[in-house]
């Protein structure tokens, strides 16, 4: 199976090993492709493809296309902006063509508060492996084709036998997320041990105040955390 990506703006295209956050560089989420945007409209990547997930914060898109899934990430730590640069009108479950707008950012906003603009494109199904065919860094203007998806079925088969991550159950589901957040809390040091903690779709951080007292080994080998930076 192959899905075809469209540059959503004036961007200039690399490899996600060369993402400035190690998150998406490590591909802890899933490979795929980083554009830097030049302009602050964008447009669907995808041929046909359905909203999966708007999150509230409005930097961050999930799409299904073919019943893979993927991610679409504004910039790097624009989760803390709460909003303010982006604009949308996407509601999962609505169907966007190429050529349509997803959704618009004020990309200088994003760079007066220090954030670099980055926007992994990420390929996010979890039992399908991707190989990415006729992909050249460089320019490419709004529309143009980047480089194709090649995907298929993985002979990996995860923890849970989930052909696709739901991203909307991913990120929403209260009991699954509320007890990582209390093994994790403990395995910091507890709530006594850092000044600050947030997260987005990609990453929970926290302020450590000792790192002594961080269970290092038992976060990597927990079952919801896909890696430590």
């Amino acid at each position: 199976m192959e899905i075809k990506i469209y540059a959503p703006v004036d961007c200039f295209a690399k490899e996600m090993s060369k993402c400035s956050d190690p998150t998406f560089a490590n591909k802890m989420l899933g490979d795929g492709i980083v554009i830097e945007p030049k302009s602050n409209k964008f447009i669907s990547p995808f041929e046909n493809a359905t909203c999966s997930l708007v999150f509230d914060t409005k930097h961050a898109y999930g799409f299904k296309v073919k019943n893979c899934e993927f991610l679409v990430h504004s910039g790097i730590d624009t989760v803390n902006l709460n909003g303010e640069p982006f604009n949308t009108k996407l509601k999962p479950g609505m169907n966007i063509k190429k050529g349509e707008e997803i959704f618009s950012v004020d990309l200088k906003k994003i760079i007066k508060k220090g954030l670099s603009t980055e926007t992994p494109i990420i390929f996010t199904s979890t039992n399908k492996d991707l190989r990415i065919k006729n992909f050249k860094e460089g320019n490419y203007s709004q529309g143009e084709l980047i480089c194709t998806f090649e995907i298929s079925e993985s002979k990996k088969v995860n923890e849970e036998n989930q052909s696709v991550i739901n991203l909307e159950t991913y990120f929403g589901a209260a009991n699954k997320y509320a007890q990582a957040a209390y093994d994790l809390n403990k395995m910091v040091g507890s709530n006594g041990n850092y000044s600050d903690v947030y997260n987005c779709m990609t990453r929970l951080r926290f302020k450590i105040l000792d790192k002594t007292k961080v269970q290092e080994n038992q976060i990597k080998e927990h079952k919801m955390v896909k890696g430590l930076i």
